[in-house]
């Protein structure tokens, strides 16, 4: 035991030292902020409710809600735990409430659900957490309708109203359940409970770490592409009427075979289409099985084009086109899906911090602590929104181009500095050369003409003592 206790406490203090030399390398900042209330409910209300989502890309931002949720956490994973029992109860009374019969007429549902047993255990562990959960509501109409009347538009959401439907109908089945209901009653009824606390606990993962900047883009994603699914209901509701004015069904088959056609892309041309089904005659003579068409309307072409048409518009085009609104809406739910997460975050820290037990942590001189790498915030994380992705590749891109345009430039830049200095030494040696070769020039040239005046004046001596030798006799 001892051994392995020094053998942990050894890889423990190995990855901090690991930790602490990889943390040596970058640059951490260190801010505080003293502001009187920061923490309250006025600043975590504008931050839940604020119009752009770049307010939560500053450290400020991101610093009040993590600081506010470390003090209200506790009370949330509480909370979760409470729904997560729930949740269980629930699926426990509906496995007891399963008869497991094969065939409807099996089923008895005017009898009690329950039977005359006694109440379900999972009634008396639903009950107090139903009563919890009253009691949240209540203190959060006291909250924003009394204590402050300014904030009663912030209540009226649709999250609150399906909160109130949703604990209504608990009441109503424990009503049912204490009554001994009949089996038509309770099993609708436990059905609408069961799929409210399913959808709640889903929202409710929405402040973990984990599932919030995954579960929250999805669930944009239904809201926003709510005008395309408007359209495509008046698409299918023209595609219903059409096919109930052209059949003699009735308007619960049309409605399945239109779905089955324009959705699923699931259907049988006689049963969906004509209405009528092969029909298998026994042959009792020949013990043979004889099918036949069943028969058709008069305007038997007309529903072909409508299926046609249906098949064309519904489940070619539209749900393709559905398909591509729907992967854009989700791709730009997930560009913001940090900024959702801390909205979402500030939103639960507001609510909590109304209620009176959560409410003591929250104080007017309360400090938030920043401590930062320095560096920006794109690199601080990863995307995995599929527009930034191709964004910060091409930027990537961009950026080793122009590194690469940059080297190649100096490079050229270099050689053309030192092609130019050779160039400018061959000129200065051409220079030097044709200065040599023109002294050069003049050194012979000039002695050329000293050469000639020499030959000149000895010409001119001769010249001169032969006409002394010529006229001496003369004068002799």
């Amino acid at each position: 035991g001892w051994r392995a206790s020094i053998c942990c406490c050894a890889f423990v203090a190995l990855n901090s030292w690991r930790h602490l030399r990889r943390a040596s390398d970058e640059n951490v900042r260190l801010a505080r902020v003293a502001v009187p209330g920061l923490l309250g409910p006025d600043v975590l209300r504008a931050l839940a409710a604020a119009p752009r989502e770049e307010v939560f890309a500053t450290m400020a931002a991101r610093a009040i809600v993590l600081a506010s949720w470390e003090k209200i956490k506790a009370w949330y994973y509480f909370d979760l735990a409470l729904e997560a029992v729930f949740l269980a109860a629930v699926c426990h009374l509906t496995a007891s409430l399963n008869t497991g019969a094969m065939w409807p007429e099996e089923v008895d549902e005017r009898q009690p659900a329950f039977g005359h047993r006694p109440v379900p255990v999972a009634i008396w562990v639903t009950m107090p957490i139903w009563a919890y959960n009253v009691c949240e509501e209540l203190l959060q109409v006291k909250a924003f309708w009394y204590d402050r009347p300014e904030w009663h538009d912030d209540y009226v959401s649709a999250g609150n109203v399906m909160d109130w439907l949703r604990n209504a109908a608990t009441a109503a089945l424990f009503v049912l359940v204490f009554a001994h209901g009949e089996a038509m009653e309770v099993c609708p009824m436990l059905a609408l409970v069961c799929f409210g606390r399913w959808w709640k606990v889903l929202y409710a993962l929405r402040g973990l770490d984990y599932f919030g900047e995954r579960l929250l883009p999805i669930l944009g994603a239904f809201r926003e592409v709510f005008p395309f699914t408007l359209v495509l209901v008046f698409y299918a509701g023209a595609f219903v009427h059409a096919f109930y004015a052209l059949s003699h069904l009735g308007l619960d088959r049309i409605f399945v075979s239109v779905y089955r056609m324009g959705v699923l892309g699931d259907f049988s041309l006689d049963v969906d289409v004509f209405g009528s089904p092969d029909r298998q005659n026994v042959d009792f003579m020949s013990s043979e099985i004889r099918t036949t068409t069943g028969p058709k309307l008069a305007w038997w072409c007309l529903q072909l084009a409508l299926f046609l048409a249906t098949t064309f518009l519904l489940t070619i085009a539209m749900m393709n086109i559905f398909i591509q609104v729907m992967g854009s809406a989700f791709d730009r739910q997930e560009e913001v899906s940090e900024a959702l997460f801390l909205r979402s975050r500030a939103s639960i820290c507001l609510y909590y911090s109304l209620r009176p037990w959560a409410a003591r942590k929250f104080s007017e001189r309360d400090v938030v602590w920043m401590c930062y790498l320095d560096k920006a915030h794109d690199e601080r994380g990863q995307s995995r929104s599929m527009r930034q992705t191709l964004a910060r590749a091409c930027a990537k891109l961009g950026r080793q181009f122009t590194s690469r345009m940059d080297k190649v430039e100096k490079h050229f830049a270099d050689e053309w500095a030192g092609t130019t200095k050779r160039l400018d030494g061959i000129e200065s040696g051409i220079l030097r050369v044709e200065s040599q070769v023109a002294m050069l020039i003049e050194a012979i040239v000039g002695d050329g003409s000293s050469s000639g005046s020499c030959g000149r004046e000895s010409a001119g001596e001769g010249d001169r003592s032969e006409s002394m030798a010529a006229g001496a006799p003369g004068a002799s």
